[in-house]
């Protein structure tokens, strides 16, 4: 075998901080006195010169003066940067108009304004040439620290733009900035921040866990979207360096989204043309030498500026934290990626888009997943017992010639036409494959302490050529008497055809019987015991797996505003899914439809506060047995699923918060006692969460987040199952993040802790994985070289270096290993 003598890991990291983790012991979440006084936060509305508001900005810097005055005007300021650097400002306080303000903050200074609507323009007082501006005002802040990286609007699919705030759904929005600053490589970084998303392991070794939201599995071929299609991920992988933001949708999302699972919806937001010209170089490198880079540049040209781009490329290669031994190699990663984002300004009232994205990931080095049952064998592959003890995630278990890769296409046009006041069209296309193909393997092992394992190996090709969609959507605002209506009303259409090698001829899998595979603390390697793998040049319909799925949705929705404190919605969507499969029984195929009614309103009984209550149907794609059960690849029929939520959301200056209480009914899957998997009964999701971004003074910042919940089995055939929990599931969790800015030095200091209680992993609730916590840790220099800005960031992620389990939701004794301590060190330049 070639193996390696000597790792590539780099050790320049590893004495660079020895910091001291600091935890957030105490937060009051609780309100102002009188709600009613505080203004809106920036963004909410935008305000004339002239009226009048409370003012509470301290002497500081005019740079941040002029932000504070942003947020607290609901203006947008344009500056030169410049203009306002080593400028001081005064106090103001009182209730004064945007223009008094103003006056106040730059008196002494050489400055003038001009206020055209929401915008204020700065310049010098003289006739300066003037430089490229930067925005700093309300819609500068958002998703920025300064804001306490909040976003206070998103695109809610059909519905168009709104505010999260008057939004009767949970939804989270997490920026551009925030990735950067978590050096987020994946999902699993950045939703590490909302305890309503269970844990979620990293995409870097194989392929990466599910997506559990509310409990509830959210499907890579159903759930994942990019700019509101659909995207199918199988593997879960999209690239975050290429997306503005990611928008997540919390549970139910049918009537907003179409065909989706009842777990919420994750939109990845692609990176639009910037107004001013753009480019930023980053790099990343991580203490097993694992090293990432990414270019990104944007601006307009043409003219009148009416032809825009945006260009990201991302290149990374190296070893993982996974090591070998004498008989085995380093675990390895290898990922690309590129995107561009075109536009057209063809008229002021008719915008065309264009966008493209294509990524590449192969990886070796990791295992599948980790089964403890009774015996270490294969025979009954999930005959569930108490899972062992987690154990270490750097050393390497698979054999050589494992692997996992996958391949994601996309290829988008869009048609924007505003073609009346208030009224838009909006006409879309895509075209996407979707490729993942392994060689992958499970390790087994009994429950006691004995040094042996077993392996149960697999050939994967699972191929989607073509995936094609078209969505028309009309968004119009009328009134009639005194009743306001914001009409949505469209239709859309998607086919796919799947190809998997589950049971083609040359496809088998392999078990490697106990002591053939060496020892936990001596893994060796295998034969390759497959006599070829499989490609696509064999794929053949009727020999393989061959689906053919079609959705066919028309909806229509119209938001009443009742005065200035409610909002009615009322919406229907009518879905259609056709599915055939020639690999099983015509009782397999269905043609189904349904009507999906959501129902929801939205009170503000003062400024700033919002009350909600909402319900919402799912029509979601039934279950497919896995592979390693009895009835291995059986189709279920599709289900329907309800979601009834209550919350209130307020947001202010310096901060927002939100509360949701939710029950969520959908079908019930589990594995019976003799390897069957079934779709039977209900499964009940109850929960509250709680949300909340906080700003204080200059210097710190909080994100908090914390959900209960409580999840079921019910209406069981049998019964025997009524009132279990359901495995996978654990019962609160919690999560905090925190930044710290010293005074006086451009270095920010972070941390975060997470939390998951335990999690029972059988459906009779005898045997749990222990609960966990987990530490980050960080820190953030910003300066100038050259006049060009620079950033310098470093990430410590599970600080304390814990061993620990996720889960694969139903199938709960399927374990996958939590990622080890592992530091990235980053550096970004923007020109």
């Amino acid at each position: 075998m070639n193996c390696r003598t000597t790792s590539k890991k780099s050790t320049i990291l590893s004495y660079l901080f020895h910091l001291s983790a600091y935890t957030f012991t105490a937060l009051s979440l609780s309100a102002p006195a009188s709600l009613a006084q505080q203004s809106p936060a920036a963004g909410s509305n935008t305000s004339a010169s002239t009226e009048l508001r409370r003012y509470n900005i301290p002497a500081q810097p005019l740079s941040e003066a002029l932000i504070e005055f942003g947020k607290q005007s609901g203006l947008q300021v344009t500056t030169g940067s410049v203009l306002v650097e080593g400028k001081q400002a005064p106090s103001v306080n009182g209730t004064l108009s945007a223009e008094q303000a103003l006056n106040q903050l730059l008196a002494g200074n050489d400055l003038r304004y001009e206020v055209n609507g929401g915008m204020v323009r700065l310049a010098a007082g003289t006739e300066t040439t003037a430089l490229p501006s930067v925005r700093i005002g309300a819609q500068g802040l958002l998703g920025a620290v300064d804001s306490a990286y909040r976003i206070e609007s998103a695109n809610i699919n059909v519905l168009g733009k709104k505010t999260l705030k008057d939004t009767p759904y949970s939804v989270e929005v997490y920026s551009n900035e925030l990735m950067k600053n978590k050096q987020a490589r994946s999902l699993a970084n950045i939703l590490k921040g909302d305890a309503s998303v269970d844990l979620l392991v990293d995409s870097l070794t194989s392929e990466n866990t599910q997506v559990n939201i509310r409990g509830l599995r959210v499907y890579g071929s159903l759930s994942k979207r990019v700019d509101g299609l659909v995207a199918i991920a199988r593997s879960g992988d999209l690239p975050v360096e290429h997306m503005e933001r990611v928008d997540i949708l919390k549970g139910a999302g049918g009537f907003l989204h179409g065909i989706a699972s009842t777990g919420g919806i994750i939109n990845y937001v692609l990176k639009r043309p910037t107004d001013e010209p753009y480019r930023g170089l980053s790099t990343q490198i991580m203490d097993s030498g694992l090293a990432l880079i990414h270019a990104d540049a944007g601006g307009r040209f043409g003219a009148d500026n009416r032809f825009g781009y945006r260009v990201n490329l991302v290149y990374e290669a190296g070893d993982t934290y996974i090591k070998g031994n004498a008989n085995l190699e380093d675990g390895e990663s290898r990922r690309r990626s590129g995107s561009i984002a075109l536009d057209w300004e063809i008229t002021p009232d008719l915008l065309w888009q264009f966008d493209a994205l294509f990524a590449e990931h192969r990886r070796s080095g990791g295992i599948t997943g980790f089964i403890t049952n009774s015996d270490g064998s294969a025979t009954r592959f999930f005959d569930v017992v108490q899972p062992r003890a987690p154990f270490r995630a750097d050393r390497r278990h698979a054999p050589s010639f494992t692997f996992f890769r996958s391949v994601h296409e996309l290829y988008t046009t869009y048609l924007a036409w505003d073609f009346a006041a208030e009224w838009r069209l909006k006409l879309a296309y895509r075209h996407s494959e979707n490729l993942r193909n392994f060689s992958s393997q499970w390790m087994l092992f009994d429950s006691g302490s004995s040094d042996s394992y077993s392996l149960f190996l697999s050939n994967n090709y699972f191929f989607i050529p073509k995936e094609q969609q078209w969505q028309a959507v009309v968004n119009g605002v009328f009134t009639i008497g005194s009743i306001t209506h914001e009409l949505a009303a469209g239709t859309s259409y998607r086919y796919h055809t799947i190809t998997n090698s589950l049971t083609n001829p040359n496809y088998r899998n392999r078990s490697l019987g106990l002591n053939n595979v060496g020892k936990l603390s001596n893994p060796v390697d295998v034969t390759n015991p497959f006599s070829q793998f499989y490609d696509y040049s064999s794929v053949k319909p009727g020999s393989d797996i061959w689906t053919y799925n079609a959705y066919k949705d028309v909806f229509l929705s119209d938001t009443l505003r009742l005065g200035e404190n409610w909002n009615v919605i009322l919406g229907l969507r009518h879905i259609n899914l056709r599915n055939s499969n020639n690999r099983f029984d015509s009782s397999t195929t269905y043609d189904k439809s349904a009507i999906t009614p959501t129902l929801a309103i939205v009170y503000r009984p003062v400024e700033g506060l919002s009350l909600y209550g909402s319900y919402i149907e799912d029509l979601s794609q039934g279950a497919t047995a896995p592979r390693t059960v009895a009835n291995a690849n059986q189709v279920f029929p599709p289900q329907v699923s309800r979601q009834y939520e209550f919350g209130a959301k307020s947001e202010y200056n310096d901060w927002s918060a939100s509360a949701a209480l939710f029950r969520i009914e959908q079908a019930l899957t589990y594995i019976t006692p003799d390897n069957v998997f079934n779709q039977d009964g209900e499964a009940r999701y109850q929960g509250l969460e709680l949300n909340g971004k906080f700003r204080f003074g200059r210097h710190w910042l909080l994100t908090a987040s914390a959900m209960w919940l409580d999840a079921t089995n019910q209406r069981t055939t049998d019964g025997t199952l009524d009132g279990r929990r359901i495995a996978g599931v654990s019962r609160e969790q919690a999560s905090l993040y925190g930044e710290y800015r010293l005074p006086g030095i451009p270095l920010t200091l972070t941390a975060g802790a997470r939390y998951v209680g335990k999690r029972p992993v059988d459906t009779n609730s005898r045997f749990y994985l222990n609960d966990v916590t987990l530490f980050d840790m960080g820190a953030r220099y910003e300066t100038k070289v050259t006049g060009k800005r620079l950033t310098l960031r470093l990430n410590v992620d599970n600080l304390t270096d814990e061993a620990y389990w996720h889960t694969k939701g139903v199938q709960a004794n399927w374990l996958l290993q939590g990622m080890p301590r592992t530091f990235k060190f980053g550096a970004e330049v923007d020109f």
